[in-house]
């Protein structure tokens, strides 16, 4: 560490490359768990545009996380994504998975690295070899640059998140879709507006319909719909934004599953 310090500028390098990297495999993470999400599309309905709605299921999140091999949670997401949607999407993300097997070295031979000073070099750091016997120089510019070579890397990972979500895709089931419809119509006007202006008030209003009609009651009503599948539509209501239907009409949305 005294080593260090007297590199302020190249330890602080270091401390925004490990950064980085734990920023991108929270990505990576989220990857995953979104391989295993139920993408749903909604249909418009009068002067409100369609939406989407992702339904997940946090336990993917520990799965992933309880994995400390990259080796193996690559393995993981490319096996998802090939069960998934077939070898192509699969294919695409090893590619991607290549790229970040080159990063993944890079950060760990600076994490992880045995570092020197030379007085030939006052402002920056000698990396060690395994054995010592090759040393080489890095400037406060090098661990910027491996820090933005693996911010880069986060954004196409999101990237590829996003394209994951037009492949998986799926239509609401139209029984679904009616109960949203019915559902939706006991607290906003038939122009969009909202048929209570207080928010707790909205929420109070779906809370008793739900309550007055029981998950029972709206399941025999819709024999197609599941539990969970119910508590989709209620969270979409309830995550309906305060705004007017112009700005509604305006703007896509995207709610929590």
């Amino acid at each position: 560490m005294k080593v260090l310090a007297e590199r302020p500028e190249c330890l602080a390098g270091i401390g925004l490359v490990a950064a980085q990297w734990s920023n991108f495999e929270a990505t990576l993470s989220e990857l995953y768990v979104f391989a295993n999400a139920d993408v749903v599309h909604w249909p418009g309905e009068g002067d409100l545009d369609g939406a989407t709605s992702v339904t997940i299921d946090e336990s993917h999140m520990i799965v992933i996380d309880s994995v400390e091999s990259l080796r193996a949670r690559l393995s993981m997401i490319t096996a998802k994504l090939r069960a998934r949607a077939g070898d192509e999407l699969a294919a695409e993300f090893e590619t991607l998975a290549a790229n970040i097997r080159r990063r993944s070295r890079e950060r760990n031979a600076i994490v992880h690295g045995r570092w020197a000073t030379s007085l030939s070099h006052p402002h920056d750091l000698v990396l060690r070899g395994p054995r010592g016997d090759k040393m080489i120089r890095y400037t406060a510019n090098d661990f910027q640059n491996t820090a933005e070579r693996i911010s880069d890397l986060d954004q196409d990972v999101k990237s590829f998140t996003g394209r994951c979500r037009e492949v998986f895709k799926r239509p609401a089931d139209r029984h679904l879709v009616k109960y949203f419809s019915d559902l939706r119509s006991s607290v906003v006007n038939r122009d969009g507006t909202w048929c209570l202006r207080d928010t707790n008030a909205r929420v109070d209003a779906i809370d008793s319909l739900m309550q007055t009609r029981g998950l029972d009651g709206v399941l025999q009503a819709y024999p197609a719909l599941t539990h969970d599948q119910v508590e989709t539509a209620v969270n979409y209501v309830r995550a309906y934004p305060d705004s007017s239907s112009r700005e509604r009409a305006a703007r896509r949305r995207e709610l929590p599953g």
